[in-house]
C-alpha cells in the first residue's frame, strides 16, 4: 500500500505528535521501521491465511481455518485452544501481558463465494490494482474479517519477534 506510512505520519502529526518526547519519537520511528521491514512477510502471511477456505454455510475448509487461526495466535506468542462445538469449532486464544485486558473478537469463517462477478478466484488472495482504489488483496474475507484478524495478530507478533 504505497504512501500509507506518509499518510499515517501526517495523521500522527495532526493528533499531537509534535508534543512527543524524544524517547516517544524514537519508539514511533522504531514501530514504523518494523512495519516497513515486516510488510512483505506479513502480506504473504495474510494472503496465505485468506487462501484457506473456511466457508461457514458449507463447512468447506472450516477445520483448516480453525487450525490456521490457532497457528497465528501461537506465532504471536499466545496460547490457544480449539474447542469443539455442535457447529464449527471455536478458537480461543490468550496473549498474556501487563495492564488492562483487551478482548479481540474475530471470525475465521466466511460466507459462500457464489457471486458471479469475482475478478479473480475468491481464495486466490490476488494482489490487484483496482481502478479508483489502487493495489489491494482481493479475496473472500480480506476486509471482513479474516484479513483484519491476521493483520492484528501479525502486528502483535512483530515486536515480540525482536526481543532478545
Amino acid at each position: 500500500i504505497p504512501g500509507s506510512r506518509a499518510a499515517a505520519e501526517t495523521h500522527a502529526v495532526t493528533r499531537g505528535s509534535e508534543a512527543m518526547s524524544p524517547e516517544s519519537r524514537r519508539a514511533l520511528e522504531g514501530a514504523w521501521n518494523r512495519i516497513d521491514n515486516d510488510f512483505d512477510d506479513h502480506l504473504e502471511a495474510i494472503r496465505a491465511y485468506l487462501k484457506q477456505p473456511s466457508v461457514s454455510a458449507t463447512g468447506e475448509g472450516i477445520e483448516g481455518g480453525a487450525t490456521a487461526t490457532a497457528a497465528l495466535i501461537e506465532a504471536a506468542g499466545g496460547s490457544v485452544e480449539i474447542i469443539g462445538t455442535s457447529g464449527h469449532p471455536a478458537v480461543l486464544g490468550r496473549l498474556e501481558g501487563q495492564g488492562p485486558t483487551l478482548l479481540r473478537y474475530g471470525m475465521y469463517d466466511v460466507q459462500p463465494v457464489d457471486e458471479p462477478d469475482w475478478g479473480s478466484p475468491p481464495f486466490a488472495a490476488a494482489v490487484r490494482d483496482l481502478p479508483g482504489i489502487g493495489r489491494c488483496v482481493v479475496a473472500r474475507g480480506a476486509a471482513n474479517s479474516k484479513g483484519c484478524l491476521a493483520a492484528f495478530l501479525l502486528a502483535v507478533q512483530s515486536p515480540l519477534a525482536r526481543r532478545p
